[in-house]
């Protein structure tokens, strides 16, 4: 049987149209869960900035846009967001994988330049008036620095002297944007061409506060004390150690001297010289952690925390912390980022007297905190000679005193059975010991106890 060639048309057309996919964005694909996403920076302000690693993991072709003004943020907050600046299409057939470099550029001035491998996350849509500059970009194919400062200028309000270049019309059209959303009069603007070059700054401001700052303010500023960049103003920070890291961006030239100045107030606390070759001073991770056992002779009140050798605090765990007269016993926990070329304890220091302390041990892992279990029962004991000036106490496996039970001048011998109840924190497997101890710490008698 002969069959029509229009039938073989028909069957052209409608079986392109089932196969027809309509286009979508990231998030419409990730909402649908038809593909998954790994964003990576690939270094710099501007330019192909960003890899994205796009996985179709459904069993049909998926045809997607990357629009203009899609924002990548940063999961290092320290580190700037990235928008797109240039729209980009692709499709992926069933089950298949592909990695795509986007052009991009930074959206927070006072963050760090993205450094190559940055992990970042799918954020959201550029604003109103960050989306109509980077459209503009984005039609003008204006990949440079010079539209990396009119981003700037809309999405940190960055002083528009920044905005220049060689193309005159190319910024003509860039002022004309930042013009419109910022009420500023185009004339404003330094349409002279010029070679544009962003100087950037990566740096950290290390610092031991001996004292509280109830308004701290972080600026940069150049030779003559004008402002560059401001960071915070008006913030509370804590006595202790305290790193700030901080980027920088400029056009004023790589020889340029810049200063990071910290104030309280109006008062100057610290300075530092900030050069093209700083870097960012590496940390390390602190978990500490600490059972500390000590005897108050009087009512008193102590600072608990992480010291150095020379008693400088460096991480407050309780501030002016109220002691009664008597034995105490404590777990401390403290997790901070240290200097790592130091030793670290933990201590209990009141009015300069250190009460207790214990090495931290910079490689030990996070501690686990257990919840709080109640241990009761019942010591047997039978000295067989009377005792004088004896305790019996709660101990851990470590034979740190845990808890005072009984302090007893004059014992009796003879068959005694007392009372105990304490509580801990230490985990199922954790094993104590009643014992009676002498005035000097000898071991008389003990008893084995299980959590």
């Amino acid at each position: 049987m002969r069959i029509p060639s229009l039938f073989f048309a028909l069957v052209l057309i409608f079986g392109t149209q089932t196969f027809a996919q309509e286009r979508l964005d990231l998030n419409e694909a990730l909402a649908q869960k038809l593909i998954e996403i790994t964003p990576r920076g690939l270094g710099g302000y501007q330019g192909k900035c960003l890899e994205i690693i796009i996985k179709n993991t459904s069993s049909q072709i998926v045809s997607l846009e990357i629009p203009a003004g899609q924002i990548f943020a940063s999961e290092d907050s320290n580190i700037q967001d990235l928008v797109i600046t240039q729209a980009q299409t692709l499709a992926l057939g069933p089950n298949t994988q592909k990695s795509k470099q986007l052009y991009t550029m930074c959206t927070q001035a006072k963050n760090a330049a993205p450094s190559k491998g940055e992990k970042y996350s799918l954020g959201e849509m550029a604003n109103p008036s960050l989306y109509k500059l980077v459209a503009r970009i984005d039609n003008g194919n204006y990949q440079n620095s010079s539209a990396q400062s009119a981003v700037w200028a809309i999405s940190d309000k960055e002083d528009i002297r920044n905005v220049y270049g060689e193309d005159t019309s190319m910024v003509r059209n860039l002022a004309e944007v930042i013009s419109e959303e910022r009420n500023i009069d185009i004339a404003s603007f330094d349409l002279r061409p010029r070679r544009h070059y962003i100087t950037s700054i990566k740096s950290s401001m290390e610092l031991l506060l001996k004292e509280n700052l109830e308004h701290a303010r972080l600026i940069l500023v150049d030779q003559e004390g004008n402002t560059i960049r401001r960071y915070f103003e008006d913030r509370f920070y804590e006595r202790g150690f305290h790193q700030w890291k901080v980027g920088a961006s400029h056009t004023l030239g790589d020889s340029a001297e810049l200063y990071l100045r910290l104030f309280e107030g109006e008062r100057l606390v610290s300075e530092k010289k900030v050069l093209v070759s700083d870097s960012i001073t590496t940390m390390r991770e602190f978990h500490s952690e600490a059972v500390l056992s000590y005897e108050a002779s009087l009512d008193l009140r102590a600072d608990i925390g992480v010291f150095d050798q020379e008693n400088n605090l460096y991480f407050l765990i309780k501030a002016d912390h109220q002691i009664k007269k008597g034995f105490h016993r404590g777990r401390y926990i403290a997790k901070c980022l240290l200097p790592s070329d130091q030793d670290f304890y933990i201590k209990v220091i009141s009015e300069g007297k250190v009460l207790a302390e214990e090495k931290s041990l910079a490689d030990k892992p996070a501690p686990k905190i257990y919840p709080r279990k109640n241990v009761m029962g019942v010591y047997r004991m039978n000295p067989k000679e009377a005792l004088e000036d004896v305790s019996i106490g709660v101990y851990d496996a470590e034979g740190r005193l845990k808890k005072v039970l009984y302090k007893i001048s004059h014992l009796n011998p003879g068959q005694r059975h007392l009372k105990y109840s304490f509580s801990h924190r230490d985990g199922p497997e954790a094993e104590f010991y009643i014992r009676l101890v002498s005035q000097s710490g000898d071991i008389i008698h003990e008893e084995k106890v299980g959590s």
